[in-house]
């Protein structure tokens, strides 16, 4: 079945092919199979505009609770005067959780000097609040015999928010003062987090099987003295 032929004329009889052809797109749609293919294709442009509004509305979210810090180097205190003071201030008023603060140290010369302090993992800043930590490494340097104004220090700090849906790496390079800042989680934090599970369940069936041994050898002891009681 094909549409009635008609065409519309202008005022000097000339004829408009563009109303033709939408008579004929029209006379199309009207039949069954091809406006099952129109409702799809209008379906799937609508999911689509609708996962890009849900995707910029959960990056306006996470950048809510986007974890902010000011990160500086201090002077050498007195009576401790070999260690290095970095002052970390949390500028947002959401808290953030400390996943990893690792200070590297390059002596001149030497090999790298990795300090991985684990006291700071998990740990809660408040919004606002501000935390000095400290990092020396005295000990190493005298034994490479490297004067610690001789060495270049990195720290790397990783942070999050409470739900840990966002997470950043701050660097801060003393020699320059320079903090560099990063989305992101390493690869050796997200692999710490992820084996911790398993390490625990290793130390607690380490633990136990200590306590099994302890228990064994009091056994076999006392076992021993009513043998000589005996």
């Amino acid at each position: 079945m094909r549409p009635a032929s008609f065409s519309f004329k202008g005022e000097r009889g000339t004829q408009f092919p563009m109303f033709h052809e939408l008579q004929r797109f029209v006379w199309w749609l009207g039949q069954g199979q091809n406006s099952t293919v129109v409702l799809v294709l209008i379906t799937f442009w609508y999911t689509f505009l609708t996962h890009r509004i849900m995707k910029a509305s959960t990056r306006q979210a996470v950048a809510s609770f986007q974890p902010a810090l000011l990160v500086c180097g201090l002077s050498k205190r007195d009576g401790k005067p070999t260690a290095t003071y970095l002052y970390v201030k949390n500028l947002g008023t959401q808290p953030v959780v400390f996943l990893d603060f690792t200070v590297r140290c390059s002596p001149h010369g030497r090999s790298s000097i990795l300090d991985r302090q684990i006291r700071m993992d998990d740990t809660i800043l408040s919004g606002g609040d501000n935390i000095t930590l400290d990092y020396d490494f005295s000990d190493q340097l005298s034994t490479v015999q490297v004067s610690s104004d001789m060495c270049g220090y990195h720290a790397l700090i990783v942070v999050s928010d409470l739900g840990r849906q966002v997470v950043l790496q701050y660097d801060y390079f003393q020699v320059s003062g320079i903090t560099m800042c990063r989305l992101g989680m390493p690869m050796r934090v997200r692999w710490k987090y992820a084996s911790r599970p398993w390490r625990w369940r290793y130390y607690r069936f380490k633990h136990w099987l200590r306590i099994a041994e302890r228990l064994a050898e009091w056994e076999n002891a006392d076992a021993g003295r009513r043998r000589d009681n005996k």
